[in-house]
């Protein structure tokens, strides 16, 4: 019988990993295409864009990331951990990508970021914020 939790298990970690990616993917397209739209639609300033992009895009994500791939029900400190989770990453998102912006264009260097930083914010999602 423990094997069988075991293996139930496992599949239940993949199909939120596969969750996590398809919501992750969903925000990004958004990111991108906001932050798209932001430089060269409105003329904004690329790190003021970015910062836009990437705030509007958290309010959508926690209420998706907490129905579609963790399966939680709402808790009144998840969403204080959720934002001091947006508050780390939005300020550790906006410092990489300031760096990259010194060596790449805009839409590689967001990019680059969200490339880097996916595998820490699943982490933090999974085993603090949604827990």
């Amino acid at each position: 019988m423990s094997q069988l939790k075991k293996f139930m298990y496992s599949k239940l970690e993949g199909l939120e990993l596969v969750g996590y990616i398809s919501v992750s993917l969903f925000m990004y397209l958004y990111i991108f295409l906001s932050l798209s739209a932001l430089v060269y639609l409105f003329s904004y300033n690329e790190l003021v864009a970015y910062v836009l992009a990437y705030s509007s895009a958290y309010l959508v994500d926690y209420i998706l990331t907490l129905k579609f791939v963790f399966k939680e029900n709402h808790f009144w400190t998840k969403p204080f951990k959720y934002i001091v989770y947006i508050l780390f990453f939005l300020g550790l998102n906006t410092y990489l990508y300031v760096i990259f912006l010194n060596y790449f264009n805009f839409l590689i260097s967001a990019l680059l970021t969200a490339m880097l930083l996916m595998p820490f914010k699943f982490a933090l999602s999974k085993y603090w914020v949604y827990k």
